[in-house]
């Protein structure tokens, strides 16, 4: 039988978050620390992304900031490195959710 949606839990799970130093990305990071999530910061605004960082912090959730342009390959090759530990489980693009991407498996050709 398949759980209904409400009774499956994002504790635990881990998601990458781009954009999350304002808005959208920032509400989007929130929310996953609210449910237990880890989660990996991106975005290229640094000490905003520390702000965001402290936030889910005091929430109580593991989280670290990857400063990160997803427009360039390199900064994107980085972040994939950054989580070097951690099981990606859902990645956060602009707020839509993308299930288990690797963009570790792109080549610079394919990119944008």
């Amino acid at each position: 039988m398949e759980k209904r949606i409400d009774e499956r839990s994002l504790k635990g799970k881990t998601v990458v978050i781009t954009g999350a130093s304002s808005g959208v990305g920032r509400a989007i990071a929130e929310a996953f620390a609210l449910e237990g999530c880890q989660i990996v910061l991106a975005a290229r605004g640094q000490e905003a992304l520390e702000e965001t960082l402290r936030l889910c912090e005091d929430l109580e959730a593991k989280a670290i900031a990857v400063s990160t342009d997803v427009s360039l390959y390199e900064d994107v090759q980085h972040l994939t490195q950054e989580r070097l530990s951690i099981i990606l489980d859902e990645l956060i693009f602009g707020s839509i959710m993308l299930v288990l991407w690797q963009a570790d498996d792109l080549k610079k050709s394919q990119w944008m």
